[in-house]
């Protein structure tokens, strides 16, 4: 019984944290204040510096997502397939918890760029 409950844990565990990462997938995918779409790697160099600098800062802020949905899927697992192991699910757990603490640093270090490239560009 014990080892159905644990079981039953890390699935909510990673329904949940894969509803969050849908979130933050999407969140990942918008442009930040402008809508640059047609803004590429090889237009770059007949455009203002701060498109330059918004495109790369997007670019690393996609890749940081990315690296998060990776590591909640990781810290998912471990819960999922403790089977029992209390150090697993323990260590999964810790794994989940560091990932909303990065997500959150991840979304205020992107607020905290966007804020101040437009206090320069205006």
């Amino acid at each position: 019984m014990n080892a159905i409950k644990k079981t039953s844990y890390g699935v909510a565990g990673i329904v949940l944290s894969s509803m969050a990462n849908l979130s933050a997938f999407a969140q990942s995918e918008t442009t930040f204040w402008v809508n640059k779409a047609s803004t590429t790697a090889q237009n770059l160099e007949n455009r203002p510096l701060s498109e330059a600098v918004q495109y790369y800062v997007n670019f690393l802020m996609t890749f940081l997502y990315l690296v998060a949905v990776l590591y909640a899927l990781w810290g998912g697992f471990l819960i999922l397939t403790a089977w029992g192991e209390d150090d697993k699910v323990t260590k999964g757990k810790t794994i989940l918890i560091q990932w909303w603490i990065w997500l959150l640093v991840i979304w205020l270090a992107g607020t905290i760029v966007k804020w101040i490239l437009s206090v320069l560009v205006s």
